[in-house]
C-alpha cells in the first residue's frame, strides 16, 4: 500500500505542472481572442465613421471635404489599420460620392476588407 502512495505522490507534481501549462495556454488563447475582438470593434467603428462622413457628401451643396478635414480620420486609421488605409482615407479628400448615396462603391470598401473579417 505504501508503494502506491509513493508512486502516486511522485506522479502528482508532473500532473499538476501539466495542468498548469494547459490552463495558462487556455488563458492566453482567451486573452488573444478578446484582444482580436476588441480590435475588430474599434476598426469597424472607425470604418463606419469614415463611410458616414464620405457618404454625407453625396448630395451636399458644399464642396467636398478638403485634405485638412480628413487628416484626423486618416491619422486614426493609420494607427488602427496601417499605412495603406491611411493613404486610402487621405485620398478621399476633394472627391465627390459617385453612385448610391447609401452604399459606398467597391473601390471604397476593398482596402478595408482584409482588416474587417472575423
Amino acid at each position: 500500500m505504501t508503494e502506491y502512495i509513493i508512486i502516486l505522490s511522485a506522479c502528482l507534481a508532473p500532473v499538476v505542472a501539466v495542468m498548469g501549462i494547459v490552463f495558462a495556454g487556455l488563458q492566453w488563447w482567451t486573452t488573444e481572442r478578446e484582444r482580436q475582438n476588441a480590435l475588430f470593434d474599434r476598426r469597424f467603428d472607425l470604418y463606419t465613421q469614415i463611410k458616414k462622413v464620405y457618404l454625407e457628401q453625396h448630395n451636399s451643396q458644399n464642396p467636398p471635404m478638403s485634405s485638412e478635414d480628413w487628416i484626423p480620420l486618416a491619422e486614426e486609421a493609420g494607427f488602427l489599420f496601417g499605412d495603406d488605409i491611411q493613404r486610402h482615407v487621405s485620398a478621399l479628400a476633394d472627391k465627390k460620392v459617385e453612385g448610391s448615396p447609401f452604399f459606398p462603391n467597391e473601390w471604397f470598401v476593398k482596402p478595408f476588407r482584409k482588416y474587417l473579417h472575423l
